[in-house]
């Protein structure tokens, strides 16, 4: 089961739940993301089913709030600035799915990102630790920023380490698009004007296709 809005409702009854709520809601409303809490113990095939399950109902805007360590206001932890992750159409239909592979293999440098049932990390397979995880990924991007990361997310890895993954890659993109962008306009990207983020954002994009490994 999960919550709503504080209502529980059965998996099974969640796509009908929506499909009622996105009959009755008002256009504007629609358009905003739907935010998922979810406890770090929680296996990524059930959340995976949540995500196919909106996606099925074409709400493919979610976004993640992950509360910090340290409870003082960070703007790199912040679903707004952070994590508006897009649950692309692949989760819903073979169209999309297609669409997306093709579209992966554009960049020059396409690699391979697994997690295991037990946690572990293999970057083109090789094993990679969790503390060493950041500075091997901001290599990577560095000098090949025309990069492509392939997630294939095990079912049975925990939402604590699929967060772990996601937010890594992020906190590694912000850094880089900070420094850059204080190297062009001498300021941090925060600061720039919308044409100019575009112009930085070309250059570190955050290009991370999730693929679930379905159980």
């Amino acid at each position: 089961c999960g919550t709503y809005n504080g209502e529980q409702i059965s998996f099974d009854s969640l796509k009908e739940y929506f499909r009622r709520w996105d009959q009755n809601t008002l256009e504007d409303t629609k358009s905003e993301p739907c935010i998922l809490y979810i406890h770090r113990d929680i296996k990524m095939n059930y959340v995976n089913r949540i995500k196919k399950c909106l996606a099925e109902l074409q709400a493919y805007r979610i976004q993640y709030a992950v509360l910090p360590s340290v409870r003082e206001y960070d703007d790199k932890y912040y679903t707004y600035l952070v994590f508006p992750l897009v649950t692309s159409r692949y989760f819903a239909e073979a169209e999309g799915w297609q669409k997306l592979q093709k579209t992966s293999n554009i960049p020059k440098h396409v690699h391979d990102l697994y997690t295991t049932a037990t946690g572990e990390i293999f970057f083109n397979g090789t094993k990679v630790q969790f503390d060493d995880f950041k500075d091997f990924i901001l290599h990577k991007i560095l000098v090949m920023p025309d990069y492509c990361i392939k997630y294939h997310i095990h079912g049975n890895s925990t939402y604590a380490e699929y967060i772990f993954i996601v937010s890594t890659i992020m906190q590694v993109i912000h850094e880089l698009r900070n420094n850059y962008s204080f190297e062009v306009y001498q300021r941090i990207y925060e600061n720039l004007e919308w044409d100019e983020a575009k112009v930085i954002r070309e250059r570190f994009p955050y290009r991370v296709v999730e693929i679930p490994i379905e159980l």
